[in-house]
């Protein structure tokens, strides 16, 4: 197996472990078996920087509560100064009576993936800071969780307070002049499947506070999975309502579909 495995008593006390988790953490089987799982001398933290408690370690929740934890995200400080980043689940092992007498541990090694999140945002947060400059706003699509980050610029283009914010992506619809919310569905449909990796289109939106506004998203897609599969997408809203006044004409929507990712 790719991912480590932990097997832990009742105590939380590792009774075994796979060669992958030995390679993992850095550590011999010797050196884990008979340790609490939850050993402070790991050094382990949260996303946020901050000490994760032993409470909160997932092979402890499991026996307290006995229920499963999953994608729990650890970070590790090695003794040689760099940090491991695990992703990791707890399943508890249960006697006949349903009593828990131990927990299955795995662990995923996520460190080049949080690195490669980390720039990425990096880059994302330096240009939004370059477009609120600007008149456009920022967005950013994590479409496997459907979250829309939202500079400051763009939730004051959707009626808000010029604040950073957060929506979800199955709820632009319901901005959108009802006669194209079908139409808007299928496009974010098509491009959470992966079926295109540019969108330019324009639509009549209704912004907070009743008022109607005509907007162009324009994006890409900045991050693939493993299989190819779209995990980010960023881009820019502008609100062109003013160029159209007077002008009775719409401009039909654009889709660029899938092909090849072109220089930012």
């Amino acid at each position: 197996m790719a991912e480590g495995v932990l097997v832990v008593d009742a105590a939380g006390v590792v009774r075994s472990c796979n060669t992958a988790a030995e390679r993992i953490l850095d550590a011999s089987a010797e050196q884990m078996v008979g340790r609490k799982a939850a050993d402070p001398k790991w050094s382990v933290f949260h996303e946020d920087g901050s000490p994760f408690p032993e409470e909160d370690f997932p092979a402890e929740a499991v026996l307290r509560t006995g229920i499963a934890r999953w994608n729990v995200p650890m970070g590790i400080h090695r003794p040689d100064g760099t940090t491991l980043w695990l992703r990791v689940d707890a399943e508890p092992l249960r006697n006949r009576d349903g009593s828990v007498h131990g927990a299955v541990v795995t662990l995923a090694d996520v460190t080049e993936e949080q690195r490669r999140v980390g720039e990425l945002r990096h880059r994302q947060d330096h240009l939004a800071h370059v477009l609120e400059a600007g008149s456009d706003g920022f967005w950013d699509w994590d479409v496997p969780t459907g979250r829309i980050r939202m500079s400051k610029r763009m939730s004051e283009i959707l009626g808000g307070p010029a604040v950073e914010s957060e929506s979800h992506a199955w709820t632009w619809p319901d901005r959108v002049d009802p006669g194209e919310r079908a139409e808007v569905e299928k496009l974010l449909e098509a491009v959470a499947a992966g079926e295109m990796d540019h969108v330019d289109v324009q639509y009549l939106v209704r912004v907070s506070g009743g008022a109607w506004r005509w907007l162009r998203a324009r994006g890409r897609v900045v991050e693939r999975g493993a299989k190819g599969e779209p995990l980010h997408l960023a881009g820019i809203v502008s609100d062109f309502t003013e160029l159209r006044a007077g002008s009775g004409a719409r401009a039909a929507p654009h889709v660029r579909p899938q092909g090849i990712l072109e220089d930012a």
